[in-house]
């Protein structure tokens, strides 16, 4: 009798995967053409990202035809290094968990009608928005008319729950809106060659609250809490390079369950009520912060806000686009992109405006 024999299949090694490639310099989305460059069997764009982000597992030869892509880019730059498949997988053969739970995805799809970011608008808490640095002059009117159909809709939206049968007033003011979005996010594509990108990116964020306690009896000093908690940001992200989507990542110091863990015994922390009193919320977290049992080092990575600079973004075709490049590849799931999205075009500030 004859026994079928298992395959083993790994999930790769995500923080030597993208050492390697920045080491030669190369995008992850131009990673399929120097598969072919290098005579490598083809491979898509999404199968790629899959084996770098370590989301799915993979037989060993796949890891085996990376080591040699990169092997051969090595020689070809003469930069002395040199790897092999055991390195890029994970020998675990479960996802590596700090550098997989780490990181929060979404696919960024292109708006096609308002009822794309209406939907988004009643699962999110804030709001971020990219690309606002390579607009073009003709389409700022329209891309500030947007924002003000956004902001009408958050409005009125506490409206939208009257369920009375002879009151459409709210019903109305929200067909306005959206027929006014509807009409701007087509103008700026057809006659602006301008697309709108949108998406929910929900990532683990520190929190603290007066315990209960305090609050009834209006104690002194006050008495705070800590805990992790995740917060959902709708993106708006504005686009002239015609991308099919976007995978946009945000890349956490913490995932949920560390942040959690690391908060399980901050609890009570006492601060003076006067120290409290007609100052910014930010002032009292920070105080807050200070009084925790932890290292110096350690309080510096907790994630208080949303920072720009822990953001990717990785265009996909899922058409292939033109190239400009000497080298063209011949990959019928051509999924590359032609720029690099600007994410951190802006600094952002603890301050920053988050509200609709």
């Amino acid at each position: 009798m004859i026994k079928n024999l298992k395959t083993d299949k790994y999930f790769g090694h995500t923080s030597t995967i993208e050492e390697l490639r920045n080491l030669i310099g190369i995008k992850k989305d131009k990673m399929p053409m120097l598969y072919e460059k290098h005579g490598a069997k083809k491979i898509s764009l999404r199968t790629y990202l899959r084996i770098e982000h370590g989301e799915e597992k993979f037989k060993k030869e796949r890891f085996q035809e990376l080591a040699n892509v990169f092997n051969k880019e090595f020689a070809r730059k003469k930069i002395n290094r040199v790897t092999d498949a055991g390195l890029l997988l994970n020998s675990f053969g479960e996802k590596h968990f700090k550098e997989i739970d780490r990181k929060s995805f979404t696919t960024l799809v292109p708006v096609t009608d308002s009822s794309q970011i209406l939907n988004n608008l009643d699962r999110a808490q804030k709001k971020k928005v990219f690309g606002l640095s390579t607009l073009s002059p003709s389409t700022e009117h329209g891309v500030a008319e947007i924002f003000n159909c956004v902001k009408e809709f958050v409005n009125i939206k506490p409206g939208l729950d009257d369920e009375s049968l002879t009151n459409f007033d709210n019903e109305k003011n929200l067909m306005v809106i959206t027929t006014r979005l509807n009409s701007w996010i087509d103008d700026l594509r057809i006659n602006h060659n301008l697309k709108l990108y949108t998406g929910i990116i929900t990532i683990p964020t520190f929190g603290y609250a007066e315990t209960w306690k305090s609050l009834m009896e209006t104690s002194d000093p006050i008495k705070y809490d800590t805990f992790a908690k995740e917060v959902s940001y709708i993106i708006f992200y504005f686009s002239h390079n015609n991308e099919d989507e976007l995978e946009f990542t945000y890349h956490n110091d913490f995932s949920l369950m560390e942040l959690q863990d690391f908060l399980e015994n901050e609890k009570e922390i006492e601060i003076n009520r006067e120290e409290t009193l007609g100052v910014a919320e930010l002032v009292v977290r920070n105080k807050v912060i200070a009084k925790m049992k932890k290292k110096i080092e350690e309080l510096a990575s907790l994630p208080k806000s949303f920072d720009r600079n822990k953001t990717s973004f990785n265009p996909i075709y899922i058409r292939e686009p033109e190239w400009d490049e000497a080298f063209e590849p011949e990959n019928e799931e051509a999924e590359m992109s032609k720029h690099e999205a600007d994410a951190a075009a802006t600094l952002d500030k603890e301050y920053e405006d988050e509200s609709f």
